[in-house]
């Protein structure tokens, strides 16, 4: 009196598709870090530095 036994798929073949069918990269693309000191004009030897937030967003919605 054999019975057939049914399995699910296993955790193994769910991996392997997991791994297949993802995303190819999951890093994101990282934006640019711009550097704001009003008494620094130098911002402490980092680059670039700007003298107000305004000149910043300026700068880096005209991709300067």
């Amino acid at each position: 009196m054999s019975q057939a036994i049914r399995r699910g798929p296993s955790v193994l073949g769910l991996l392997v598709l997991a791994l297949l069918l993802g995303p190819a990269s999951v890093s994101q693309p990282q934006g640019r870090i711009l550097f704001v000191n009003t008494a620094d004009p130098s911002c402490s030897g980092q680059s670039p530095c700007y003298t107000s937030i305004q000149a910043a967003v300026d700068a880096a919605q005209g991709g300067g």
